[in-house]
């Protein structure tokens, strides 16, 4: 389910939503542009213009997500609501949130994590919009439910339920699944280029500064989906080494190469490596571990060529590795 979340200030924490919405296939973009104001004509208060926010969105998404610093809505005097859902008929969910530090509601339906609580909030409001069509319905019930402490249970059973609306919906997305595969199936090259300035690991299982093997193993996924998550380079280098697994080492580097320069111990001390992806015309492509003038920590780049990437990482001792699918 693609899923684009706009954040504004600090990215949070999702394991636990990705946990209970594995279904999710989140994109993390920063945007901090003037928040847009409008009076909702259906309940008569102040919101954001949702003409405006769905303008920040790129790409195809089944949901998307406006993610606020708490203080923001107060600050452009929005003072009914932290979150607020898109009543409409496109069949996506929009909605904006809060993204909160502590809430009893989260508390009381026993969520770890206040951004998923806000998150699965929102989105239920949108799930039962979209199956009864009834507004009131879709304004209350959820707010019933959390009341009740039962939010948890009431999206697992939206995820589960097997009604006619979903059956259909399913296969309708299972069909264009297949007619996109027959007009063309994903390159390595493209899917990388299409996260350049994105957060390609956004479950954060690694922390950012230790997430390029995260980073390229879930870009390897969209094209060989049997490629598994790793989180680190030595578990990828045994990976790409055995010969069952469909990749051979090469000693020129070409497009769509994974380069490795492995992390090592040298008398007892760690030194970390790194892993990237070798694009067109010499370029890398790797997890910015940490700041860099191009993009934040935590995104994937176009931050080094071959030769510097030989440049760095053999001047420091590390093997440096090429290889490609079969």
């Amino acid at each position: 389910m693609k899923t684009q979340i706009i954040y504004r200030g600090v990215k949070p924490e999702a394991r636990e939503l990705l946990r209970l919405m594995p279904m999710l296939d989140i994109t993390w973009t920063k945007n901090n542009d003037t928040l847009q104001t409008v009076i909702d004509p259906i309940y008569n208060i102040k919101r954001l213009d949702w003409e405006w926010m769905r303008s920040l969105f790129t790409g195809e998404n089944v949901v998307r997500v406006l993610l606020l610093e708490a203080g923001e809505l107060k600050g452009i005097g929005i003072n009914d609501h932290w979150g607020f859902y898109s009543l409409d008929n496109d069949g996506i969910h929009d909605f904006y949130m809060t993204n909160l530090r502590s809430d009893d509601r989260a508390i009381a339906n026993d969520f770890r994590s206040p951004f998923t609580w806000m998150f699965v909030h929102e989105y239920l409001h949108g799930a039962v919009w979209s199956t009864t069509g009834n507004r009131s319905l879709a304004a209350t019930l959820v707010h019933e439910w959390e009341a009740q402490g039962i939010l948890k249970t009431k999206l697992a059973e939206l995820l589960t339920k097997d009604t006619e609306m979903n059956f259909l919906f399913r296969q309708l997305n299972n069909l264009l699944a297949i007619l996109k595969g027959m007009v063309a199936k994903p390159t390595l090259l493209s899917v990388c280029k299409s996260y350049i300035g994105k957060d390609a690991s956004p479950a954060d299982l690694a922390p950012d500064e230790l997430g390029c093997a995260e980073t390229v193993t879930n870009l390897l996924r969209k094209v060989y989906p049997e490629v598994p998550i790793m989180l680190g380079t030595i578990g990828l280098l045994a990976y790409m080494k055995d010969p069952t697994k469909g990749f051979v080492q090469v000693s020129t580097p070409t497009p769509e190469c994974i380069v490795m320069s492995v992390t090592r111990f040298v008398d007892g001390v760690r030194h970390t490596g790194h892993t990237g992806i070798v694009g067109e015309g010499g370029i890398i492509m790797s997890n910015a571990s940490f700041m860099t003038l191009k993009g934040e920590k935590g995104t994937f780049q176009e931050n080094y060529t071959v030769g510097s990437w030989n440049t760095y990482f053999g001047s420091r001792g590390f093997p440096v590795l090429f290889f490609k699918h079969k």
